[in-house]
């Protein structure tokens, strides 16, 4: 799928340029492909809007933090639909990120007029990490509701960051699991897993369970009920180890 890519010139003005992943030439067609892409991301950025201020007047008009954020960007483009478009079969995602992140950091409409809104759901840094990139991240993250979500992270979204560095505990299913093992937690622990250092720690157990390589990879968290994998967490998971007791 052709691209319309927001970047300024050498004068400070922002143009859209229309890009594909071949290379080649756009016609007529492509075109109009490329424009109305740039319209749905535009849905894509008042959604995740509107979501951002709901979540934020929920919270006291506190501003939301970078996983909040990164929370709602991404059910704003999971309810979009825009990735399941077959027409984004021959190109690759990584075209499509770039051309959000080039939108959301000229805070451009297709028609041209500049939406101050957006600015509250641009990160600070929007390039690749850890193989993923920071919008793919963003649906992913929205995989979950918002509660279970945070309650997974604990609010934290290097704690997200951390648990995509091991690609056997990206699935949905872990991410649901572990939420329920935490739930089980008394409070105080909670707090404590929750802190990154901790969070990772945990996660180095989990790792040691479902390692990406060797002959104990082939059986992983995807292939367990969601019921089933709780009670592996319970047995794998040493809390006291992980809490320094």
């Amino acid at each position: 799928m052709p691209v319309k890519v927001w970047t300024r010139d050498e004068e400070g003005k922002v143009v859209g340029n229309f890009q594909t992943g071949s290379g080649t030439k756009l016609g007529i067609k492509g075109i109009g492909q490329a424009d109305a892409l740039d319209r749905r991301l535009d849905d894509v950025l008042d959604g995740a809007f509107a979501r951002h201020t709901e979540l934020s007047r929920s919270n006291d008009g506190v501003d939301l933090s970078r996983f909040s954020s990164a929370w709602v960007v991404g059910e704003a483009f999971r309810v979009s639909g825009i990735v399941q478009d077959e027409a984004l079969t021959s190109e690759a995602l990584g075209f499509l990120w770039e051309a959000m992140s080039k939108k959301s950091s000229a805070c451009q409409r297709s028609n041209g007029l500049e939406e101050e809104n957006w600015r509250t759901l641009r990160p600070s840094d929007t390039s690749r990490d850890r193989g993923m990139d920071y919008w793919e991240m963003c649906m992913w993250l929205a995989e979950q509701d918002y509660s279970r979500a945070e309650r997974t992270f604990g609010g934290k979204i290097m704690n997200a960051w951390s648990l995509l560095a091991a690609p056997t505990l990206k699935p949905l299913v872990l991410r649901e699991s572990l939420c329920d093992w935490l739930d089980d937690q008394d409070e105080e622990a909670r707090k404590e897993i929750y802190k990154v250092h901790t969070f990772r720690k945990l996660l180095k157990q989990l790792r040691h369970k479902w390692p990406a390589r060797g002959t104990r990879s082939a059986l992983q968290p995807i292939h367990y009920s969601q019921e089933n994998l709780a009670e592996v967490l319970a047995k794998t998971i040493d809390l006291a180890e992980i809490l320094g007791e």
